[in-house]
């Protein structure tokens, strides 16, 4: 969900039609802030609206999720950097359907005034109870979430080693979705709205990550420091991006977003997304459609050389041929959305699900049990990772806020939660079984054991 603060005088508007339906945006630009107001007309209701910026050049692109209902009809983002020029796109949703969609591009904000108080980092009042205003101007778009900016206030459950909260310092506190390192003092996340940071200290600094163009990233993995993948996509486009240690190309575009991307070596990589897409690369580069035999919505992939699962929408497939054939698996609920999947090797798998189920197998998928039992009040299971069957890290939400639980090959057992409702931790990775990360709902990152 987005915030805003109140600003006045509107001074820019551009028109985009979308059938019969127009969306006019206007632009109010201060010395750190851009007010944005817009008017929706058309025969179709729009069910809510999303309003992105971005530094030029860059130009933001829509999200594939509204952020402001129905009623709001403005948005200020705050923290911007003076005398930058902005582009700013807003678009006007009927269900997940973009309807319409209004520009207004080229905005310089003011220069700050020597000797007065930096204008524009805080407006007076609110436009929405409740709504914390947006924040910073790093990668230049608004995004979602609302609370404590992902600080956990509650520590470990257990009276061990500690989980430490950590910032990159996003005040717009966008979700981030994928956590992964070539090593401890080479980590990367992602998120949602151009989201994406590193760390070379074991996550006490995090700086932006340069060259990476703006988008929604779902997913970051890699086999080192120099070659490394982001997923990424909005509706009707999905693309993979590689960086190679000094720069990032976009090695693939299709039709559907990618969610996820994982390999067994620089030589067997996968990508998976929407509409039953799999990719397969034996280069690196150069990215192959898969034939899935399915048109679900694909979330992960994950295994060992040679046997592969992936996992979606009621959905598990196999393969060990490099995906020459997709053989699908009944998964141990009937109708339950999978999230991730984590290899253990020796034909044993871990599956997390929407409902806040783990699933598993020891061979190899020809039969899968659910168990072991989730924590109480476990709203749902995102991500898994480990080192090995009987050390394995699985995250996810709670009725009551974030989780992370330790698996020892039969129990689950949490290890760290918050007590805030509504957050949750969606990727987890670790260089060992004492450095690990977690990451997700409005930029949250805590680091432990």
């Amino acid at each position: 969900m987005h915030r805003h603060r109140s600003l006045a005088a509107v001074t820019l508007g551009l028109l985009v039609a979308c059938d019969s339906e127009e969306l006019s945006v206007n632009v109010t630009p201060r010395v750190r802030s851009l007010k944005v107001t817009w008017r929706y007309e058309g025969s179709r209701e729009a069910t809510g609206f999303d309003v992105l910026a971005a530094a030029a050049p860059d130009v933001p692109v829509s999200n594939g999720n509204y952020g402001l209902t129905a009623g709001i009809r403005e948005f200020t983002f705050t923290g911007l950097d003076a005398g930058t020029t902005y582009n700013v796109v807003a678009f006007a949703y009927q269900g997940s359907r973009v309807i319409a969609k209004g520009t207004a591009q080229g905005t310089p904000l003011e220069a700050p005034t020597p000797g007065t108080p930096d204008a524009g980092a805080v407006d007076a009042g609110t436009n929405d109870a409740g709504l914390v205003d947006a924040g910073s101007g790093d990668a230049g778009v608004g995004d979602a979430g609302v609370g404590d900016a992902g600080v956990m206030d509650a520590g470990p459950v257990d009276a061990g080693p500690r989980w430490v909260s950590q910032s990159t310092g996003d005040t717009r506190q966008r979700d981030l979705t994928g956590v992964w390192g070539s090593s401890a003092t080479n980590v990367f996340v992602v998120g949602v709205q151009g989201a994406a940071y590193q760390s070379n200290d074991r996550g006490s600094t995090w700086t932006r990550v340069m060259g990476l163009p703006i988008d929604q990233y779902s997913g970051i993995w890699g086999t080192s420091a120099t070659n490394v993948y982001v997923a990424a996509g909005v509706t009707g486009a999905g693309r993979l991006y590689r960086f190679n240690g000094t720069s990032w190309a976009t090695v693939f575009t299709g039709t559907n977003p990618l969610a996820a991307v994982w390999g067994s070596s620089a030589t067997d990589v996968y990508a998976v997304g929407e509409g039953g897409t799999i990719l397969h690369s034996t280069d690196g580069t150069t990215f192959t459609a898969q034939t899935s035999g399915v048109t679900a919505q694909l979330a992960a992939v994950g295994g060992v050389a040679g046997d592969v699962i992936v996992v979606g929408a009621n959905t598990i497939l196999r393969t060990t041929t490099a995906g020459a054939t997709w053989t699908a698996q009944t998964p141990a609920s009937a109708g339950a959305f999978s999230n991730s999947v984590f290899g253990l090797g020796s034909g044993s798998f871990l599956v997390t699900t929407q409902g806040g189920a783990l699933n598993r197998t020891t061979n190899s998928g020809t039969t899968w049990a659910a168990g072991p039992a989730s924590p109480t009040n476990t709203a749902g299971l995102y991500g898994v990772w480990g080192t090995g069957p009987s050390l394995v890290f699985v995250v996810g939400a709670l009725t009551t806020g974030g989780l992370i639980a330790r698996y020892d090959g039969s129990t689950l057992t949490p290890v760290f939660t918050t007590s805030s409702p509504g957050d949750g931790y969606v990727a987890v990775w670790g260089s060992g079984p004492t450095d690990v990360f977690a990451v997700g709902a409005f930029g949250a990152i805590v680091h432990g054991p």
